[in-house]
């Protein structure tokens, strides 16, 4: 998350999506605050309490400005958990891994022993936005069900190469929690969904 970005569109979508996928859960949001220029405590308190306000999520404890501490924070935690990266899921270079989640690191929450039956929700813009299209996903997603993770993408803008992606290793809470998406949004699976194989 870059506090400067925050506050656009797809944060709303955040919460709400949040919200329809488990609305009797309450939510632990990791806002992935790696910049260098990220003030010390308790100095990032002020944005830190506005970012969990809006999302209507507590901060998952153990979230500091170090990226190495991205899975000791993560992995404990039995509450569904939002993922914020800049950028999102992908195979970062190492000079732009504070930018994104990688596969090893997501699959890596995902299977914790405390995590195998909850949600993890993650917002993915790592994607080349000018040849952005459902294959792009389907791939991402088809890597996912190879580690025995099941997914669904909601393609938020097409045109900004955005979307969220939802997973579980258990494919019942998948399943259900997107029905619940489907019946409370009242959208109709149509183009902007992508199913991962086996959910």
């Amino acid at each position: 998350m870059n506090p400067g970005s925050f506050g656009e569109s797809c944060d709303i979508t955040k919460r709400q999506l949040m919200k329809w996928l488990d609305p009797g859960e309450p939510w632990k949001a990791h806002p992935m605050w790696f910049h260098r220029d990220r003030p010390q405590p308790p100095e990032d308190a002020d944005f830190l309490n506005k970012y969990a306000t809006a999302l209507d999520a507590d901060i998952v404890e153990g979230e500091n400005r170090d990226p190495g501490r991205l899975l000791a924070a993560c992995e404990p935690r039995q509450r569904h958990l939002l993922l914020d990266p800049n950028t999102g899921l992908g195979d970062a270079r190492v000079r732009e891994h504070v930018k994104h989640v990688t596969f090893n690191q997501f699959i890596q929450i995902l299977g914790h022993q405390n995590r195998r039956a909850k949600l993890t929700l993650i917002y993915d813009q790592a994607y080349e936005p000018f040849n952005f299209g459902p294959h792009d996903v389907i791939v991402k997603l088809r890597r996912l069900r190879r580690a025995d993770v099941h997914a669904v993408a909601y393609v938020l803008e097409r045109q900004l190469a955005t979307c969220f992606i939802w997973a579980s290793m258990d494919q019942d809470v998948i399943t259900d929690a997107t029905h619940r998406v489907q019946a409370q949004s009242n959208f109709l699976r149509g183009s902007s969904w992508t199913m991962g194989t086996g959910t």
